[in-house]
């Protein structure tokens, strides 16, 4: 798990936009009225709806920036997602996992958007079979 708790990213563009998100995962929670104990994974993924897209921002925003969001929004969350030996617990670990597969998910269409028309599946099937390949 990343430990770091602190959004660092380098380019402008995606600090700009990770404050961004920080501001809107906050707004989406406090438009729903949810408290700190009400706060789950899944909600967090739905808050980051505010994002809009930008090359390579799953990769450059940080798990730190999330959890720095959520608890500017929820004061004391941070405290709540660790376990009592201070280890992250599954809550934390959804949240890391979310973010993963979204960063995986950015490269796979990267990769893909790439490709010429004429290189680019154009089924399910294909795409598989190009990523085994």
């Amino acid at each position: 798990m990343n430990n770091d708790m602190h959004p660092m990213v380098a380019h402008p563009a995606i600090i700009a936009e990770s404050n961004r998100l920080a501001t809107g995962i906050g707004s989406f929670l406090g438009k729903c009225g949810l408290k700190r104990d009400r706060i789950t994974p899944i909600s967090i993924v739905y808050a980051q709806a505010a994002y809009q897209p930008l090359p390579s921002f799953w990769r450059d925003l940080t798990y730190g920036a999330v959890l720095i969001a959520v608890e500017v929004h929820a004061p004391g969350f941070l405290g709540t997602i660790l376990r009592p030996d201070g280890q992250p617990s599954d809550f934390a670990h959804a949240i890391e996992l979310e973010l993963k597969l979204r960063t995986s998910d950015e490269l796979n269409a990267e990769l893909l958007l790439s490709l010429s028309d004429k290189e680019r599946p154009t089924s399910p099937q294909r795409t598989v079979g190009y990523y085994k390949n």
